[in-house]
């Protein structure tokens, strides 16, 4: 049996199809029905107990949530896992986080979908204009702004609008300040 050890050195198990049952007498459905039952449990007690630092473990609760098909805690979980990347400076890993996170949207609630899209579209196009890949931000941006639109609010569409510009004077001013 694989598995990990979180930060407070709690084991946690990943447990594999073959071996929910030993006996072989539970259905191929029955064993995927415990197999849920079982991520979104450790998920559960992972959250209870690290609280408010859950943050902290973000890539283990998602694919916890994500295996337990709770997507709105995965992509919530995937959304602090590629903000704890991009405060360490691991913008690639963070615009991984983010894109995973995208390909789950679809499977939220529709009033959630176009906040957490342009919340997410935002975030990587940061991620992607720090790492240089222009022409993906600029997507991501397009995006972001395309499904602001569908919110309504003049206000968030302007700050959000104005967000990219603010990021670009930061990055060039830093530059300037190391060259």
């Amino acid at each position: 049996m694989n598995g990990y050890e979180t930060p407070d050195s709690i084991r946690v198990f990943d447990i594999g199809k073959g071996h929910l049952d030993a006996t072989g007498l539970m259905s191929a459905s029955d064993q995927q029905r415990m197999l849920l039952h079982y991520h979104r449990q450790a998920g559960e007690q992972l959250v209870s107990h690290y609280g408010k630092r859950a943050p902290q473990i973000a890539t283990q609760l998602a694919l916890h949530f994500e295996g337990g098909r709770d997507f709105e805690r995965a992509v919530e979980y995937l959304i602090h896992a590629g903000d704890n990347a991009t405060k360490l400076y691991a913008n690639a890993e963070a615009a991984e986080h983010y894109t995973r996170a995208l390909s789950l949207v679809e499977k939220l609630a529709g009033e959630a979908q176009a906040e957490t899209l342009v919340t997410l579209y935002e975030k990587r196009g940061a991620v992607n204009m720090t790492l240089s890949r222009f022409p993906e931000s600029i997507e991501d941006y397009t995006n972001m702004l395309k499904h602001q639109e569908t919110l309504g609010s003049p206000e968030k569409q302007a700050a959000r609008a104005l967000a990219p510009s603010g990021r670009y004077a930061k990055s060039s001013r830093n530059r300037r300040t190391f060259a």
